[in-house]
Protein backbone atom coordinates (compact mmCIF):
# COMPACT_ATOMS: atom_id res chain seq x y z
CA UNK A 1 0.00 0.00 0.00
CA UNK A 2 2.84 2.04 0.97
CA UNK A 3 4.32 1.61 -2.23
CA UNK A 4 1.50 2.09 -4.26
CA UNK A 5 1.45 5.70 -2.73
CA UNK A 6 5.26 6.44 -3.29
CA UNK A 7 4.49 5.20 -7.19
CA UNK A 8 1.17 7.58 -7.42
CA UNK A 9 3.27 10.66 -5.69
CA UNK A 10 6.36 9.88 -8.49
CA UNK A 11 4.23 9.66 -11.20
CA UNK A 12 2.07 13.10 -10.22
CA UNK A 13 5.24 14.66 -9.34
CA UNK A 14 6.93 13.42 -12.68
CA UNK A 15 3.48 14.88 -14.65
CA UNK A 16 4.01 18.18 -12.52
CA UNK A 17 7.16 19.07 -13.76
CA UNK A 18 6.22 18.05 -17.44
CA UNK A 19 3.38 19.85 -17.27
CA UNK A 20 5.89 22.92 -15.36
CA UNK A 21 8.62 22.37 -18.18
CA UNK A 22 5.80 22.22 -21.31
CA UNK A 23 4.83 25.49 -20.17
CA UNK A 24 8.17 26.99 -19.95
CA UNK A 25 9.13 25.64 -23.42
CA UNK A 26 5.90 26.82 -24.57
CA UNK A 27 6.37 30.64 -22.82
CA UNK A 28 10.15 30.59 -24.83
CA UNK A 29 8.73 29.82 -27.83
CA UNK A 30 5.68 31.54 -28.05
CA UNK A 31 6.68 35.02 -27.72
CA UNK A 32 8.48 36.66 -31.41
CA UNK A 33 11.94 37.18 -30.67
CA UNK A 34 11.42 40.11 -33.11
CA UNK A 35 8.92 42.41 -33.63
CA UNK A 36 8.27 45.74 -35.70
CA UNK A 37 6.67 49.03 -35.06
CA UNK A 38 5.58 51.86 -36.99
CA UNK A 39 7.76 55.06 -36.64
CA UNK A 40 5.35 57.59 -37.18
CA UNK A 41 2.90 55.94 -35.02
CA UNK A 42 5.15 55.51 -32.02
CA UNK A 43 6.58 59.06 -32.57
CA UNK A 44 3.33 60.73 -32.78
CA UNK A 45 1.64 58.58 -29.55
CA UNK A 46 4.63 59.11 -27.93
CA UNK A 47 3.50 61.85 -25.11
CA UNK A 48 7.00 63.82 -24.51
CA UNK A 49 6.34 64.81 -28.35
CA UNK A 50 3.36 65.78 -27.59
CA UNK A 51 4.61 68.23 -24.57
CA UNK A 52 7.32 69.39 -27.04
CA UNK A 53 5.22 70.07 -29.62
CA UNK A 54 2.94 72.18 -26.89
CA UNK A 55 6.37 74.01 -26.00
CA UNK A 56 7.16 75.15 -29.96
CA UNK A 57 3.34 75.87 -30.36
CA UNK A 58 3.66 78.25 -27.53
CA UNK A 59 7.10 79.97 -29.06
CA UNK A 60 5.67 80.06 -32.60
CA UNK A 61 1.90 81.77 -30.66
CA UNK A 62 4.00 84.93 -29.01
CA UNK A 63 5.98 85.20 -31.98
CA UNK A 64 3.08 85.85 -33.78
CA UNK A 65 1.67 88.00 -31.52
CA UNK A 66 4.64 90.35 -31.55
CA UNK A 67 4.29 90.30 -35.34
CA UNK A 68 0.77 91.33 -35.10
CA UNK A 69 1.75 94.35 -33.18
CA UNK A 70 4.74 95.35 -35.55
CA UNK A 71 1.75 95.04 -38.63
CA UNK A 72 -0.46 96.80 -36.44
CA UNK A 73 1.66 99.96 -35.73
CA UNK A 74 2.74 99.44 -39.53
CA UNK A 75 -0.78 99.99 -40.44
CA UNK A 76 -1.04 103.25 -38.34
CA UNK A 77 1.99 104.61 -38.94
CA UNK A 78 3.29 103.62 -42.40
CA UNK A 79 7.00 103.41 -43.15
CA UNK A 80 10.00 101.56 -44.91
CA UNK A 81 11.93 100.85 -41.96
CA UNK A 82 9.03 99.94 -40.20
CA UNK A 83 8.25 97.16 -43.03
CA UNK A 84 11.95 96.46 -43.18
CA UNK A 85 11.64 95.49 -38.95
CA UNK A 86 8.76 93.19 -39.49
CA UNK A 87 10.23 91.21 -42.50
CA UNK A 88 13.85 90.98 -40.93
CA UNK A 89 11.55 89.90 -37.56
CA UNK A 90 9.61 87.43 -39.60
CA UNK A 91 12.74 85.66 -41.38
CA UNK A 92 14.55 85.51 -37.08
CA UNK A 93 11.12 84.02 -35.94
CA UNK A 94 10.94 81.29 -38.54
CA UNK A 95 14.45 80.35 -38.44
CA UNK A 96 14.42 80.15 -34.63
CA UNK A 97 11.47 78.00 -35.09
CA UNK A 98 11.94 75.52 -37.55
CA UNK A 99 15.57 75.34 -35.04
CA UNK A 100 13.51 74.59 -32.38
CA UNK A 101 11.17 72.01 -34.29
CA UNK A 102 14.30 70.40 -35.08
CA UNK A 103 15.77 70.04 -31.41
CA UNK A 104 12.44 69.06 -30.01
CA UNK A 105 11.97 66.24 -32.81
CA UNK A 106 15.85 65.20 -31.93
CA UNK A 107 14.69 65.37 -28.48
CA UNK A 108 12.01 63.73 -28.57
CA UNK A 109 14.17 60.40 -31.21
CA UNK A 110 16.83 59.98 -28.84
CA UNK A 111 13.72 59.64 -25.57
CA UNK A 112 12.22 57.62 -27.85
CA UNK A 113 15.32 55.66 -28.72
CA UNK A 114 16.02 54.86 -25.10
CA UNK A 115 12.37 53.49 -23.86
CA UNK A 116 12.99 51.16 -27.35
CA UNK A 117 16.15 49.59 -25.93
CA UNK A 118 14.60 49.30 -22.73
CA UNK A 119 11.58 47.68 -24.15
CA UNK A 120 13.23 45.20 -26.12
CA UNK A 121 15.31 43.88 -23.53
CA UNK A 122 12.40 43.96 -20.78
CA UNK A 123 10.54 41.83 -23.38
CA UNK A 124 13.40 39.62 -24.45
CA UNK A 125 13.12 40.76 -27.81
CA UNK A 126 16.29 40.36 -30.14
CA UNK A 127 15.41 42.87 -32.59
CA UNK A 128 12.76 45.31 -33.16
CA UNK A 129 12.21 46.44 -36.58
CA UNK A 130 11.35 50.76 -37.69
CA UNK A 131 8.43 50.38 -40.47
CA UNK A 132 7.87 53.51 -42.06
CA UNK A 133 6.90 52.05 -45.81
CA UNK A 134 9.59 53.73 -47.31
CA UNK A 135 11.91 50.80 -47.91
CA UNK A 136 12.84 49.91 -44.65
CA UNK A 137 10.17 47.19 -43.93
CA UNK A 138 7.64 47.01 -46.54
CA UNK A 139 5.38 43.60 -45.05
CA UNK A 140 5.54 42.12 -41.72
CA UNK A 141 2.60 39.88 -40.09
CA UNK A 142 0.97 41.90 -37.93
CA UNK A 143 1.71 39.27 -35.10
CA UNK A 144 4.99 40.87 -34.74
CA UNK A 145 3.65 44.30 -34.42
CA UNK A 146 4.70 45.65 -31.36
CA UNK A 147 3.77 49.75 -31.91
CA UNK A 148 0.82 49.63 -29.59
CA UNK A 149 2.83 48.09 -26.69
CA UNK A 150 6.12 50.65 -27.20
CA UNK A 151 3.78 53.85 -27.32
CA UNK A 152 1.87 52.28 -24.22
CA UNK A 153 5.05 51.47 -22.24
CA UNK A 154 7.40 54.59 -23.19
CA UNK A 155 4.09 56.94 -22.03
CA UNK A 156 3.92 55.13 -18.94
CA UNK A 157 8.21 55.59 -18.17
CA UNK A 158 7.61 58.75 -19.47
CA UNK A 159 4.88 59.55 -16.85
CA UNK A 160 6.44 57.66 -14.68
CA UNK A 161 4.44 54.99 -13.63
CA UNK A 162 7.33 52.21 -14.19
CA UNK A 163 11.26 52.53 -13.40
Amino acid sequence: MKSKTIITLVILNSLLIMGIAALLINEHFAKPEQAFINNQQVFQGFEGRKELHEKLEAVITSHQLVLDSLYALAKQTPSTELIEIINQKSEQFRNQELALSERYTQQAWIQINDYLNEFGKSNNYQMIFGANGEGNLMYANQAHNATQSVIEFMNKKYNGEID
